[in-house]
């Protein structure tokens, strides 16, 4: 049987309770998430674009191999297995340099509407916007043995020779988040769903169009988005570990509003460290 979804402010409450009952070893994990998101916020923009190089090419010499070996074994065979993670780096390299605006601008425009779909939840919660269905909403645990559209690109990246375990492994832990949004998603009314696509549609559009036009300045404002949400995930279960009102339950908007208030001190940060460096480049332009 379905049970009554509960609103964001309290889903967020009972996470901060569990977490904070936690040692502060098994409290690590939150700490490197905070520290990645204040370095996020503070310098994402200088990290931004040697990261995603580094992650190309990374990924690159990692899948090259077996991915040629899977689509055409002959063609596989024709060059020292060696050469491959070459080939496949020095393709992630070419593809970011290629594409680099076009991936800040995607990137932007999913953070973007993911953004503006928390926000118009909230603001739901916070009764500023009627979009509420009749009656109590009912949310049904989907079944493991569902399918799922991932489970066929699964089944076939795992056949890649030394890679498949480990993507393996990620559709593993992955499968349960999806299953669980999807339920959630189909439990939402009618008008909630509206108000969702039409949200990130919006999102989207404008994160996609303002990413081709102000690269400088919109990777500086995506890493701040990025890494005040890391932070404030991060910190806040090890704060209420010392401070426990941190734990209790707060409006929506408040988060929100926390949020929000974060990206835009890390935003402003960076602009003004990059005014302040004479030798900053316009690399995010290129």
């Amino acid at each position: 049987m379905g049970s009554q979804i509960p609103p964001p402010s309290q889903t967020l409450h009972a996470a901060a309770e569990q977490l904070q009952s936690l040692p502060w070893f098994d409290l690590a994990p939150a700490g490197f998430l905070a520290l990645i998101g204040l370095l996020l916020l503070f310098y994402g923009q200088k990290l931004l674009k040697p990261s995603l190089v580094c992650a190309a090419i990374v990924l690159g010499a990692w899948v090259a191999g077996p991915l040629v070996g899977m689509l055409s074994a002959p063609v596989a065979a024709r060059l020292p297995p060696i050469l491959w993670p070459v080939i496949g780096g020095i393709t992630g390299l070419v593809f970011i340099a290629l594409s680099w605006r076009l991936l800040l601008a995607l990137s932007f425009g999913i953070v973007l509407a993911a953004a503006l779909v928390i926000g118009s939840r909230a603001m739901v919660e916070a009764g500023f916007i009627d979009a509420s269905g009749p009656g109590p909403t009912a949310l049904i645990e989907p079944i493991p043995t569902d399918p799922l559209p991932l489970d066929a690109i699964a089944a076939s990246a795992a056949q890649l020779q030394s890679v498949g375990p480990a993507l393996e492994r990620v559709h593993a832990t992955v499968r349960p988040l999806i299953g669980w949004v999807t339920a959630r998603w189909h439990a939402e009314p009618p008008q909630m769903r509206t108000l969702f696509i039409a949200s990130s549609a919006t999102g989207l559009f404008m994160g996609i169009l303002l990413g081709l036009l102000l690269a400088k300045d919109i990777s500086a404002l995506l890493t701040a988005i990025v890494g005040a949400l890391l932070l404030l995930v991060g910190s806040i279960p090890l704060l209420a570990r010392e401070w426990t009102e941190l734990a209790q339950p707060l409006h929506p908007l408040t988060w929100l509003g926390s949020w929000g208030v974060l990206a835009a001190f890390g935003f402003f940060a960076q602009l003004m460290m990059r005014k302040a460096d004479p030798k900053a480049t316009d690399a995010t332009d290129d």
